[in-house]
């Protein structure tokens, strides 16, 4: 699961695992200030790649 956290001067940034969260991070720094942004990349292979993931691992983490 993706996650942000600031702490004090730190910034802790998790991102989702690909197959999960079909979406990369846009992290961009201007000075004191952090932004982030998600920009989805879905598309037809990606949710068939992860159906097959489902069915062959049924443990595998689902969002």
């Amino acid at each position: 699961m993706p996650s942000y956290i600031h702490r004090k001067n730190h910034h802790f940034i998790q991102a989702g695992a690909p197959i999960c969260d079909p979406e990369v991070l846009l992290i961009e720094l201007n000075g004191n200030e952090v932004q982030i942004r998600k920009i989805g990349v879905g598309n037809k292979e990606l949710e068939n790649s992860r159906k097959i993931l489902y069915e062959t691992l049924p443990d595998f983490h689902r969002p």
